[in-house]
């Protein structure tokens, strides 16, 4: 049993006084996960104004303490309950960001260097960039985000891998705890919007913080850029403190905005993607399984050959070694490490080649500036055509879907039109909007048949795009989950057509 007077102060309730006898074997912020004597925090869904039923709930399966948002009204019915149960009950000022505080009281062991890592795209290669980097260096490290935890000496048992970036506290800082207590020295860490516009990595101690861009996404959640823009600029007002470094890509309007407000707050900065940067690259020159890369880093220029296709992963790629940088690195320590990066699984990853020399790439582009930065990659490693397979999620941002239809056709020779994480929509009346950006582009409802349709018809010198789902190993209709994996099936295609059979 816990005491709740050894992880709350009086100062951050309102209610009865915080006596020695209050007492939870548990902290929950799940009603259905909620036993005998959990202390149980009652936080609004984003669907769903009352927390009503949740307190009624946490009352039946016994909680025995309840934290709730300041100014909750409860109905009679449940003020009755409070008091029969004799549930002792509080408000706090804010009950996200309560989460984030209490979850860090209980695990408070953290990693001693962690880095994170905001942006629309890249957030997935930059971590696990930066994390191959420190392994190198010879750190023992980890990443976390979209892929789960990873690092090549992480034990995984008690780990939970999730599918999105930023988990909630209550997965987060045991996490985090557990890195520690295994010896991760160095976590790189993505951090979305909506961890931070729910205060999820509120109580993290970052030491570094980066941005890699922004673009059109999540405006289902967000509804204007501008709300999009300044959830991320969170990271860098108010979560990072003083005594940490920015790493800022500079290449747009959006990341000289990050970076006056770290100027603004004092903080160390790092900038990239500008001539004038500190660092920058100078030239590239794109080879078929890679790019030879001149660059510049605080004055001093540097010639690599990054195994990795793409020119948009030499910006990742920078991105890493500033952060490596910015934690104490070695700059010529770091350049000699930086030719042994791997690619990062479902971003730009090389499949296979068709035994007519078609080359395929399966990638987790699923957003109107990925598809197209992805594309453009693409064209300056082939001399034939480019395929491209891509749908869109359903029950998410619907305006990006003619976008990402004009994309594919202004950027690719043959678009095949497909089904993509429907979710509750109509498949149908997703294609149909996509169509309207791209009206000569194939429409191919099965994923299957469409990557099959891409692969067989490529010819030699053509370059196959799988995109949207990368490392995904689901495909979500209705309320299901069916297995599927592009990679998978790509290479499974890829083996009959080796065997001489067809579809």
């Amino acid at each position: 049993m816990k005491r709740l007077v050894d992880f709350l102060t009086q100062e951050e309730v309102r209610g009865e006084s915080l006596s020695e006898s209050l007492l939870f074997k548990a902290f929950c912020v799940d009603s259905r996960q909620v036993q005998e004597g959990s202390l149980f925090l009652a936080i609004p869904s984003l669907s769903i104004n009352s927390v009503e039923p949740y307190i009624l709930e946490a009352i039946q399966r016994g909680a025995s303490i309840i934290l709730m948002q300041q100014g909750t009204s409860l109905s009679s019915r449940v003020l009755e309950a409070i008091a029969t149960q004799k549930v002792a009950i509080f408000e706090v000022q804010n009950s996200r960001l309560m989460a984030s505080l209490l979850a860090n009281r209980l695990f408070p062991a953290q990693p001693n260097v962690i880095t994170a890592i905001t942006g629309t795209n890249g957030k997935t290669s930059v971590a696990s960039f930066t994390r191959q980097l420190w392994e190198l260096l010879g750190f023992k490290s980890a990443s976390l985000g979209t892929l789960g935890v990873q690092g090549a000496h992480v034990e995984k048992s008690g780990l939970i891998d999730f599918s999105y970036s930023t988990p909630d506290p209550l997965i987060l800082y045991p996490i985090l705890e557990n890195l520690q207590l295994q010896g991760v020295e160095h976590l790189a860490m993505e951090v979305s919007s909506h961890g931070l516009d729910m205060y999820r990595a509120e109580h993290v101690q970052f030491k570094v913080a980066a941005f890699t861009n922004l673009s059109h996404e999540h405006l289902d959640y967000h509804e204007t850029m501008e709300a999009y823009f300044q959830a991320k600029a969170r990271l860098f007002k108010e979560v990072l403190s003083l005594q940490g470094t920015a790493v800022v890509n500079v290449g747009t309007n959006f990341g000289q905005e990050i970076a006056k407000i770290c100027m603004q707050r004092g903080l160390n900065l790092v900038t990239l993607g500008h001539e004038n940067s500190d660092i920058c690259v100078q030239k590239i020159v794109t080879e078929l399984h890679g790019n030879q890369v001149s660059f510049k880093a605080f004055g001093k220029t540097y010639n690599i050959f990054l195994p990795l296709v793409g020119q948009f992963q030499v910006e990742n790629v920078l991105m890493a070694f500033a952060i490596a940088m910015s934690t104490g690195a070695h700059c010529e320590e770091v350049v000699k490490v930086l030719e042994s990066l791997q690619g990062v699984k479902g971003r730009m990853e090389f499949v296979g080649e068709t035994k007519a020399g078609a080359s395929i790439f399966v990638d987790y582009a699923h957003k109107p500036l990925a598809l197209e930065t992805v594309l453009k990659s693409l064209r300056a490693h082939t001399h034939g055509q480019i395929f491209v397979v891509f749908g869109c999620g359903g029950e998410r941002d619907q305006a990006k879907r003619m976008m990402m239809g004009k994309i594919a056709a202004n950027h690719a020779e043959c678009v095949i039109v497909t089904d993509d994480n429907p979710r509750s929509e109509d498949p149908q009346a997703i294609r149909r909007q996509i169509l309207e950006g791209a009206p000569s582009a194939y429409e191919i409802a099965s994923r299957e048949e469409a990557i099959a349709y891409a692969i067989q018809t490529a010819k030699a010198g053509d370059i196959c795009l799988i995109a949207g789902k990368g490392h995904e190993q689901g495909q979500i209709m209705g309320s299901v989950t069916y297995p599927f994996c592009d990679r998978s099936v790509a290479q499974d295609i890829l083996a009959r057509m080796e065997r001489g059979g067809g579809r």
